[in-house]
């Protein structure tokens, strides 16, 4: 009964697709839980201090329960459809380069013809390059459905095809301390985990709930059943061999397909073991991100308290996962770790999403002498969408995005940069998945050629794939 009525109000919420319902009705929900909580106490204390205890107490006690269990009912199915909506946001672009590109919006502005030819040649180099993007966050939020195009948060298997993602990597978040910040975090316990405490309101399986490996499982799984379900229009790639064979098919197709490319987002995930790392490539996990908000025993995190470099452990983790073929991650990962894994690795890795310290000082940005090591190398770097990382124009959220890129591109070249957006990262960024065509823009009116725009969409990504994936 219970389980058929809180699934009942997953449809209910899931059914109005916009957040503000979520918002005022699980906020009704979290008031009227709290206030009937405290109602079932004290009157369930009253009646056992009242002689008679079978009149209006026991109906007062009766009626309060009831508020409860309908708030509760209400509160765990509208909690996580806020939480979501309230965490992945768009900021507003203000600039030219955050306007559309589609001929409908451009032909109702008062601009020049050369603007609305620039504009059109503009479109026609996106919807002809592929487009990759190296990190979100997307399957974090179960209670969104990726085979419907939602009003909240940046991913959906829709809005990646209007987009014209081909390519998309989808990390798997396990573990976040509940207070987290930008500097010092130590490793989070079970229950002082974010992860932990959203996976009980969401109902989540007790094995997610109690193993981050358990959650990289979970994660998983439920982007292959997507795949499954999304009749044809989406896969997950687990080789080069896979990856190749989709590119030919979405060009035959003259369809805008889309594809995912598991990853994981901090080695914790592994509780504690490296032979883990096999259930990960089992799981389908190709791309694993060493560090996130804390250091491990593999190594450090530039948000860490240690801060450290790769340990024996660590060593260990690394040549099990060159071995397997998988790509290293440095995103997140403290300097000392880079400098160690850069001095290590036999094989290129990437940062999938970053900004420039040189550009936006933070303590989680590539410094310089990482970026040339890493191109050198023939690494990747993914540009994130993700304000506190590329530093704010306030006036022009999607300049913030290509300063970072000018600033690789001028020290390295275009072949070594790509898009990292940290999408539904619970974070605000200026485009979501259907709107890459204004970076593109962006891009252009900056001054970068078409070959150049054409590489840092997705070329670079796509060449990196196919070479280093298993």
């Amino acid at each position: 009964m219970w389980g058929t009525t809180v699934y009942g109000m997953d449809a209910f919420f899931v059914s109005y697709k916009t957040p503000d319902v979520a918002l005022l009705l699980s906020a009704v929900a979290a008031v009227l839980f709290v206030v009937s909580a405290v109602l079932v106490i004290a009157t369930f204390d009253r009646w056992v201090q009242s002689e008679d205890k079978f009149t209006r107490l026991r109906f007062e006690a009766g009626s309060a329960l009831c508020v409860f269990i309908l708030s509760s009912i209400f509160l765990f199915s509208g909690v996580p459809y806020f939480v979501d909506a309230f965490s992945n946001r768009i900021i507003p672009a203000f600039s030219r380069e955050g306007v559309a590109l589609s001929s409908a919006s451009r032909a109702s502005e008062s601009v020049t013809d050369v603007e609305q030819r620039f504009a059109q040649e503009a479109a026609t180099l996106f919807n002809a390059s592929i487009v990759v993007d190296l990190h979100c966050d997307a399957l974090l939020w179960p209670k969104r459905n990726l085979l419907t195009r939602n009003t909240w948060g940046h991913v959906d298997i829709p809005r990646l095809r209007e987009g014209n993602v081909a390519l998309q990597v989808f990390a798997l978040v396990t573990g976040v301390p509940l207070l987290q910040n930008y500097e010092t975090n130590a490793e989070p316990g079970l229950f002082s985990d974010a992860v932990t405490l959203k996976y009980i309101v969401e109902r989540q399986p007790l094995s997610a709930i109690r193993s981050r490996m358990g959650r990289v499982q979970l994660q998983a799984s439920k982007l292959f059943d997507v795949a499954k379900r999304s009749n044809g229009i989406f896969r997950v790639i687990t080789s080069a061999e896979d990856l190749a064979l989709y590119l030919r098919s979405r060009v035959d197709s003259q369809s805008r397909l889309s594809a995912g490319l598991l990853a994981i987002e901090g080695v914790h995930a592994l509780d504690k073991s490296v032979w883990n790392v096999d259930k990960c490539y089992d799981a389908g996990v190709r791309i694993v991100g060493i560090s996130h908000f804390f250091d491990t025993e593999f190594g450090g995190s530039a948000h860490g308290v240690g801060k450290g470099g790769l340990t024996d452990l660590g060593m260990q983790l690394l040549g099990r996962m060159e071995s397997k073929r998988m790509i290293v991650d440095l995103a997140h990962a403290s300097t000392s770790l880079i400098d160690d894994v850069l001095e290590k690795a036999t094989r290129p890795v990437i940062v999938s999403h970053t900004g420039i310290h040189a550009v936006c000082n933070s303590t989680r940005n590539l410094r310089d002498h990482h970026i040339q090591r890493i191109a050198k190398m023939q690494g990747l770097i993914g540009i994130t969408f993700f304000r506190p990382a590329i530093c704010g124009h306030d006036k022009d959220p999607i300049a913030e995005i290509v300063d970072q890129i000018e600033y690789v591109v001028g020290m390295v070249g275009a072949r070594y940069v790509s898009l990292g957006s940290d999408w539904d990262g619970a974070v605000s960024t200026a485009v979501d998945s259907s709107q890459v065509d204004r970076i593109a823009y962006a891009l252009l009116e900056r001054g970068f050629s078409k070959a150049a725009v054409r590489l840092i969409l997705g070329e670079n990504a796509v060449r990196f794939f196919l070479k280093n994936l298993p």
